[in-house]
């Protein structure tokens, strides 16, 4: 596929393009610094309230709606039922495709689809897989960024991972 736009070939509409920025933008929300793995071996309140699935994810999830429950807070409260109900699963599915157990299906759907003989970039289903696929991208980009941001980010990991294995 030649270098364009992506949101313009899906024919992304401003609402989608939105939810993008807004899912990268709060896909960490409110983790406490350890990983699904961590809360997960470690019997941690967060695994057991998400039954070990997208632990960490499925929190940020829950902090977010709560956020949106407050009316002057709820940036989406001018929207009919519909968009509300199209909003939340795609923020859902863009917010849970950071979790990187998912990592390897979702590289493999992608694939696929852009492999396609009868490759269809505005079917909902293609688009909204792209769309999660831009957030989850966003989240595990720190190689591309210049090498003393990428350094400190990866120290930083690497102090968060050990302090984990102790459990």
């Amino acid at each position: 596929m030649e270098k364009a736009d992506i949101a313009n070939q899906c024919q992304m509409t401003n609402l989608e393009r939105f939810i993008i920025l807004i899912s990268a933008g709060t896909h960490d929300v409110a983790h406490p610094g350890n990983t699904n793995l961590f809360e997960i071996n470690s019997k941690s309140n967060l695994a057991l309230a998400y039954n070990d699935k997208s632990v960490l994810e499925n929190y940020t999830l829950f902090i977010f709606f709560n956020f949106l429950n407050n009316h002057n807070m709820n940036i989406f409260s001018d929207m009919d039922v519909i968009e509300i109900k199209s909003t939340r699963r795609m923020f859902i599915s863009n917010i849970i495709a950071t979790d990187m157990a998912n990592h390897f299906g979702e590289s493999k759907k992608l694939k696929e689809i852009l492999n396609s003989e009868n490759l269809d970039l505005t079917n909902q289903e293609n688009k909204e897989l792209i769309m999660s696929s831009i957030v989850h991208l966003s989240d595990i980009s720190n190689p591309f960024k210049p090498f003393n941001v990428y350094k400190k980010w990866v120290d930083l990991l690497f102090i968060e991972f050990f302090a984990q294995v102790k459990i």
